[in-house]
């Protein structure tokens, strides 16, 4: 195997355990310790209220920020995280505010998805599909279409391109082993891959659906869309 085949490695399955996945998941269980939600997820939230929405997902939900602002809003929402610690956090918390929230520990590389075709109103996909080569955000993004609801609503953040260009002449160390993807060989992420999006790429990862907005803020594509 040659070095960008070694480096070009995925989050590890549920269950095992190694240096790069322990030492991501201790710093993303430290992520938003305040919990507050994302101010295009309020605005999202406000599209979906208007449109009658009531079933949404979660998509990679960590220690659960946006779980509790969606459930705390009334909608019936259900979420998914790789981390058993962090859908831990999620439930306690979930617990301690009276709230209520259909969570799983369930990898996103493990296809297909625990859901019924059409069973969302929405899905939110914040920070999170970007965790893979290219092969498997396609195929994640594919069952994110599968589950959706047509007319149902599709929010999505991943880092830019140029985030990843700014990095780069900042003398970021990481291997880029594919187009676009790049794998830290430092810091708390190392090992983990990182897909940086053009926007018309992020576009075409949702054939399904029609963009309905495209922002960039804090160097991440914001993609709200509508499933045709």
């Amino acid at each position: 195997m040659d070095l960008l085949s070694t480096q070009c490695v995925e989050l590890h399955p549920i269950g095992e355990q190694s240096s790069p996945s322990s030492m991501a998941e201790n710093s993303w269980l430290n992520w938003y310790p305040d919990r507050t939600p994302e101010e295009s997820v309020v605005r999202f939230a406000q599209t979906l209220k208007g449109a009658g929405s009531q079933r949404v997902l979660d998509f990679g939900c960590g220690t659960g920020r946006h779980i509790f602002y969606l459930a705390r809003l009334g909608f019936e929402v259900y979420g998914f995280d790789w981390s058993e610690d962090a859908v831990k956090i999620a439930r306690e918390e979930l617990s301690r505010q009276g709230l209520g929230a259909e969570l799983r520990v369930w990898d996103m590389n493990h296809v297909p998805l625990p859901y019924d075709d059409s069973f969302f109103d929405a899905v939110l996909v914040v920070r999170v599909i970007h965790h893979a080569t290219m092969e498997k955000v396609r195929r994640a993004a594919s069952e994110v279409q599968r589950i959706t609801k047509a007319g149902g609503y599709l929010y999505v953040e991943v880092p830019t391109h140029e985030k990843a260009m700014r990095l780069k002449r900042e003398g970021s160390k990481s291997v880029e082993c594919e187009p676009g993807t790049f794998v830290p060989s430092e810091g708390d992420e190392i090992g983990i891959p990182h897909h940086h999006f053009k926007k018309d790429e992020l576009v075409a990862l949702f054939p399904g659906f029609t963009p309905l907005a495209l922002e960039e803020r804090y160097e991440h594509h914001c993609l709200t869309a509508r499933k045709r």
